[in-house]
């Protein structure tokens, strides 16, 4: 589905479903979807959102995509008792939604690499297609917002990605 739909935004066929969303109905299934596998390897999932009734335009299917990505390759990049956490606030007219995780770190060299197709860090075990985080960036992109990672080897990383509150016309 991710090959699919990058190949649609890089040709500009993908349609925006837009609809104005609490913020919660994005978050709450994302987590609820990834707790069971980081549970079982004694890693908690918390949410930390700064304030109740969020609401942003978006399309769901993506945005929910993309959150889901992130969370995904925190659980999978962080070890045993390790902790991710999604933060989500709006700023200005925007809204944040930061991946927290304590798990190995990026290192510097790969930091913008990593959200290109088919890109793995090759000091890792290659698992998945090197196309989660490609989906994540274009999606954000196709929101009018910006993603980014910011890491430290051996403490962990937070994935951030900004979305206009109100899409443009």
């Amino acid at each position: 589905q991710d090959l699919l739909d990058i190949s649609k935004m890089e040709e500009g066929k993908l349609t925006l479903t837009l609809e104005t969303l609490p913020l919660e109905e994005i978050i709450n299934p994302a987590v609820r979807e990834v707790e069971v596998a980081a549970n079982a390897e004694d890693k908690t999932v918390a949410i930390d959102v700064a304030e109740e009734g969020l609401r942003f335009q978006a399309d769901r299917n993506l945005i929910y995509r993309t959150l889901s990505n992130l969370l995904v390759n925190a659980v999978k990049h962080t070890g045993r008792g390790g902790t991710i956490t999604v933060r989500a606030q709006s700023i200005d007219d925007h809204m944040r939604i930061e991946v927290v995780d304590t798990g190995q770190g990026i290192p510097e060299d790969y930091r913008e690499k990593i959200f290109e197709k088919f890109a793995q860090i090759e000091s890792r075990q290659r698992t998945g297609t090197g196309l989660g985080l490609t989906f994540c960036k274009m999606a954000v992109e196709s929101h009018s917002g910006q993603i980014w990672v910011e890491s430290e080897e051996g403490v962990g990383s937070t994935f951030v990605f900004q979305l206009p509150l109100k899409q443009p016309v």
